[in-house]
């Protein structure tokens, strides 16, 4: 199963709380972007199944998973 399962905490409260104390006000628009940028990552993985692009796809995942870390 590649979903966490019911009532996992997904999110590394530490790093995320780290990060907030750390870019102070900077912080709200940073995590804003961090969305939208998650957002249209996932769509074009999507559009990228569906051309069966391995490669891309590898690509685009790997990005997120190292801005995710970041975020906690």
């Amino acid at each position: 199963d590649l979903l966490p399962a019911a009532g996992t905490n997904i999110l590394d409260l530490e790093i995320f709380s780290e990060a907030e104390e750390l870019m102070g006000e900077r912080f709200k628009s940073w995590a804003e972007r961090y969305l939208q940028d998650t957002q249209d990552t996932l769509v074009r993985v999507d559009a990228l199944c569906a051309e069966r692009n391995l490669e891309e796809i590898r690509t685009a995942v790997h990005n997120l998973k190292s801005s995710s870390a970041m975020i906690g």
